[in-house]
């Protein structure tokens, strides 16, 4: 699988939520993305995963098209936050994924 793949699949299933900076704080930023939202099967729950959290896939080529104020990868951080079908989450894990030299995209575990 390419970054431009996971970027494909992610257009074709996923749906639009909001991804919120806290590194600008006060004002903060959000930007509108694509994102593939599924739940954790009861198996998945071990270590920090708790029922309920949610994995989140955002293809890395759509965050570096948007004026994120993150880190020269763009990785969302820990304790951002996303809003889901308009619902406020926070950030748990990111887990940015590589193919080769080229980030493919962001893996992303929230709570709330």
């Amino acid at each position: 699988m390419t970054p431009a793949d996971v970027a494909r699949l992610v257009q074709r299933h996923g749906e639009t939520v909001i991804l919120r900076s806290l590194a600008s704080l006060p004002a903060g930023v959000d930007v509108a993305v694509k994102a593939r939202v599924t739940g954790f099967q009861p198996a998945e729950l071990v270590g920090d995963i708790r029922q309920g959290d949610r994995r989140v896939v955002i293809a890395h080529a759509e965050i570096a098209a948007l004026p994120w104020p993150s880190s020269p990868a763009q990785a969302p951080k820990l304790g951002d936050r996303m809003i889901i079908g308009g619902k406020t989450v926070t950030i748990m894990a990111v887990d940015t994924r590589k193919l080769g030299d080229e980030i493919a995209g962001h893996w992303i575990v929230v709570r709330g």
